[in-house]
C-alpha cells in the first residue's frame, strides 16, 4: 500500500529505525515493523488474511471510528485510516477493503484502550 503520515515529523521519525528507537524505546521496533507490514501489503484486506494475524489489524469503534488499528505491543497501537474517498461495497456502508490501497498513519504509539 501507500503509506502517508499525518505530518512531517512523524514522517521523519517513521523513516529511521534509529529514530523510532530513540523516540519510542522498544516499541520502536514493533512500530518499525508494523510501517513495513502496511508498505508490503497491497491493499486493506490483506492485513485480515492469517499471515499478518499477528498485527491484529481492527476497525475502531466510538470517537476513533473509521481508523484501523495495529497491534504493536500490548496495550500500544499504530493507527491509520483510509484516504479519502473511502470505497464502501456498494449498497451498504462496509469499507471496500479490497480497494483500499492507500493510508494515512495517523497514531503511531497510542494506547487505544484509556
Amino acid at each position: 500500500m501507500t503509506v502517508f503520515f499525518k505530518n512531517k515529523k512523524m514522517a521523519k521519525s517513521a523513516a529511521d529505525l534509529e529514530v523510532l528507537d530513540k523516540n519510542f524505546g522498544q516499541s520502536g521496533r514493533w512500530i518499525g515493523k508494523c510501517i513495513a507490514v502496511l508498505k508490503a501489503v497491497p491493499n486493506l484486506a490483506e492485513l485480515f488474511r492469517p499471515a499478518h494475524k499477528r498485527y491484529r489489524c481492527h476497525l475502531l469503534r466510538n470517537d476513533k471510528y473509521g481508523k484501523y488499528s495495529l497491534d504493536e505491543r500490548d496495550p500500544y497501537r499504530v493507527l491509520f485510516k483510509p484516504v479519502d474517498p473511502v470505497p464502501y461495497k456498494p449498497g451498504t456502508k462496509e469499507i471496500d477493503a479490497e480497494k483500499v490501497d492507500t493510508v494515512v498513519v495517523t497514531d503511531l504509539h497510542i494506547n487505544t484502550h484509556e
